[in-house]
């Protein structure tokens, strides 16, 4: 498959300012939570789902949280779901069959975690997964595709599974044995990218008790669409051992206004370091390639997650829900590194916009230490583009329900591993209603940055105003231009709360003004008053 150009055109950012007052504008784009609780939903993370008229088919994942250290206790049956469930995230409506009901050859996947999904059409699909093989009694990474026709089987468990068995397809294919990457519908196709095959029991020191090879691919295939026959088309693969030896990553689509490709972000582990990868990885069918100036510090491992794009701005934006990360963001304004690389709380949202890149953390975070190998699934009526990103131009309103997290692992603390505890971590059964904050997408040239609020006219008042809310104490400057670029008035704050204050400054007539919190490499905010 080619690169997508699409439809060039020019893009004009334009800042209304109301003649008679001041107006409230640049703040940057967010997210609320509202939680929400159903009696007797499953407690899950790394599942599976699909998607269909408002219900949730789930497959697979782990009942427990982060697997433990022990070899004999990572990974046990104990935590492996023995159910296949249908939720209705609007009723609370939860409908289950048990997984040894499913036919024979799918029961062991259907129990696994970490198996890959996408939906493409009507059908679900499935590739690999790891978890214990009944007839060998290890624990495998499947080499197993399957598909489920979505409808047809949430109406059959929603009926006590009566006809099930006709709704699902499974091959044996040793080309998807991979656990930890990520399947992607993809213009009619199928892309598999990263992920790993780990054979045998998990154990933290390398000992031999396992094999594991990372599948450094992206594979691209066209599925049939004949609901009576199961053929994989087309098969291609790039290897690429620098770029895609990932896994346990996110994976969404990008565009810009001439652009669109599947964006890989961050994921792990680097070759000879036990630390998340900062850079991305694009793929357009064609190649393999690290995008220029891409970097992701805030969420780096598998988290719910979402795209959207501007098409009146031409910004995109990505957003993660917490997770794991080796990075968190300081009352400052800045980030500090934990090489222990912890849970964290943080909403991050990575953007980009005329050729630039910006990360930065979102003002709300999440309640608890949540976020990995959760869930994000789009609400029904939620405008999409081609892409599958939310059309941001057809929100209407100032907060617009968007979406739903669902499970993951909760953590009791950000560092659990070590502690080697049981009980230090569970699978969550919480839900989050998710609504977009309407405001500033893109945050160019920076990743946490001050921005204005409230603005006057020197007409107005006989002397320039702004008013500021900065991003932490660092320290701030402000500049005054003519028209002719001409410094007229300069002036610092060296000392300041963090919170919003009135700057003024005595120039009359035309001026352009920049602020700047000077000690994060930030480009500023530029606006002109008159």
């Amino acid at each position: 498959m080619k690169i997508r150009h699409l439809a060039s055109s020019v893009g004009w950012i334009v800042l209304a300012f109301l003649a008679n007052r001041s107006s409230v504008f640049a703040q940057p784009a967010n997210v609320s939570l509202e939680s929400v609780s159903w009696a007797n939903w499953p407690a899950l993370q790394s599942f599976a789902i699909g998607e269909w008229q408002g219900e949730w088919l789930v497959v697979g994942g782990r009942t427990d949280g982060l697997h433990q250290r022990q070899p004999w206790a990572a990974f046990s049956s104990a935590g492996q779901p023995q159910t296949l469930w249908v939720l209705n995230p609007q009723t609370g409506g939860m409908w289950s069959v048990p997984t040894d009901s499913l036919p024979m050859e799918v029961r062991d996947q259907f129990k696994s975690t970490n198996l890959q999904a996408a939906t493409l059409g009507d059908w679900m699909y499935l590739t690999g997964g790891y978890g214990l093989s009944s007839s060998s009694g290890t624990h495998v990474t499947h080499p197993r595709i399957t598909r489920i026709h979505l409808s047809q089987a949430i109406s059959s468990v929603k009926n006590g599974g009566i006809g099930l068995h006709s709704c699902i397809q499974s091959k044996t294919d040793s080309r998807f044995a991979v656990t930890g990457g990520k399947l992607m519908a993809w213009d009619e196709t199928l892309v598999l990218l990263g992920g790993h095959r780990f054979d045998g029991a998990y154990n933290p020191m390398g000992h031999a008790t396992y094999t594991q090879t990372y599948a450094s691919k992206a594979a691209q295939w066209t599925p049939s669409d004949s609901s009576n026959s199961f053929r994989i088309g087309n098969y291609t693969e790039i290897s690429d051992t620098l770029r895609l030896h990932r896994r346990d990553w996110n994976v969404l689509p990008f565009r810009s206004d001439t652009l669109a490709y599947l964006l890989g972000f961050s994921g792990v582990f680097q070759r000879g370091v036990d630390l998340p990868y900062t850079s991305g990885v694009a793929w357009n069918g064609d190649s393999v390639w690290t995008p220029s100036g891409f970097s992701q510090r805030l969420n780096q491992y598998h988290c719910a997650s979402l795209g959207l794009y501007d098409s009146l701005t031409q910004a995109y934006a990505a957003v993660f829900f917490g997770g794991i990360a080796q990075y968190l963001p300081t009352p400052g304004g800045g980030l500090s590194a934990d090489p222990n690389v912890p849970f964290v709380k943080t909403i991050g949202l990575v953007s980009h916009q005329n050729g630039m890149w910006s990360e930065r953390p979102l003002s709300t975070a999440l309640p608890q230490f949540l976020g990995a190998s959760s869930e994000f699934l789009l609400a029904p009526g939620v405008p999409r583009d081609a892409y599958g990103l939310i059309r941001l131009a057809e929100l209407t309103g100032d907060s617009v329900f968007i979406g739903y997290i669902y499970g993951g692992i909760v953590s009791g603390a950000p560092l659990v591993f070590f502690g080697n505890s049981a009980g230090s971590s569970q699978s969550t059964a919480q839900l989050f209603k998710v609504y977009w904050i309407r405001g500033a997408l893109h945050v160019a040239e920076g990743s946490l940055r001050p921005h204005l609020i409230d603005w006057a006219t020197s007409r107005e008042k006989g002397r320039g105003e702004v008013r500021v809310l900065p991003h932490g104490t660092a320290p701030l400057e402000l500049r005054v231009f003519d028209r002719t670029g001409r410094l007229l008035y300069t002036a610092s704050k060296n000392r300041h709360d963090g919170t919003s204050f009135t700057w003024e400054f005595p120039v009359r007539g035309a001026a352009t003004v920049v602020i700047q919190q000077r000690d994060l490499s930030a480009s500023a905010e530029i606006l002109s008053l008159e």
